[in-house]
């Protein structure tokens, strides 16, 4: 009796076909922040794609909310409808955010690290627009998603383990412009401007310039660690 009831209740049909499309898009934003690592005029030749594809995105997730709400019987849980066009857009929200810090900071060459984050994205895109058209028959696929869900948590493992092997050089590249800075300042100042980056012994990146005459809260005299394993400065 229920089953024949549900029959006659309207069914939206565009959900699986919504998700594809929105897997499509990510497929596209992650190749062109890619495109955006390989440095130079390549960042602001493939940014506006970027933010192009995330605007794509946010269309297609109000279109799947607004359908949610429209339809009686979903293919699957409303919620895990909803969850799952969430975490769809946050993937492509967060390479716009990394688009606009590029940009922001006017970053116009980058590490093999971070290419390679940028491959690790593109291919974890890619599983995901393979993966998408696959719930329509998600019993009969329950193999092969589970696999590609597999792969990709490889692949966000590899993506965290070249972060974290990846942010200790840039910090102290980043430590030694700043030195730099204060070097050139000091030549203009009745003071002495001193820094020094150093390794400690737990792994963590040192950095302590001293500046006679001023106070810690200028910013100069204090000293600023990092330490890998928590991912925050403390002073």
């Amino acid at each position: 009796m229920l089953q024949w009831f549900q029959k006659l209740m309207p069914r939206e049909e565009n959900f699986f076909a919504l998700f594809a499309r929105h897997s499509e898009v990510i497929g596209a934003g992650a190749k062109a922040l890619r495109e955006m690592l390989e440095g130079g005029d390549a960042v602001a030749r493939h940014f506006k794609t970027v933010m192009d594809r995330e605007q794509d995105a946010d269309n297609i997730t109000r279109d799947v909310l607004i359908a949610i709400r429209r339809t009686f019987i979903t293919p699957f849980d409303r919620g895990d409808v909803k969850d799952l066009i969430t975490s769809m857009d946050n993937a492509i929200d967060q390479m716009q955010k990394t688009a606009k810090t590029i940009t922001l900071f006017d970053q116009r060459s980058f590490t093999p690290q971070q290419r390679q984050m940028g491959d690790a994205i593109v291919n974890a895109a890619g599983l995901v627009q393979e993966a998408v058209p696959l719930l329509s028959s998600i019993n009969t696929n329950a193999t092969r998603i589970s696999r590609l869900t597999e792969q990709i948590s490889q692949i966000e493992g590899e993506a965290d383990e070249l972060h974290d092997n990846g942010l200790p050089s840039s910090l102290a590249s980043r430590f030694t412009t700043i030195w730099k800075k204060w070097s050139i300042a000091s030549t203009t100042s009745p003071t002495k401007s001193t820094a020094s980056c150093s390794r400690t012994c737990d792994g963590s990146l040192r950095w302590r310039p001293t500046n006679a005459g001023t106070t810690p809260e200028d910013g100069v005299g204090s000293e600023l660690t990092w330490t890998p394993s928590r991912s925050r400065c403390r002073y």
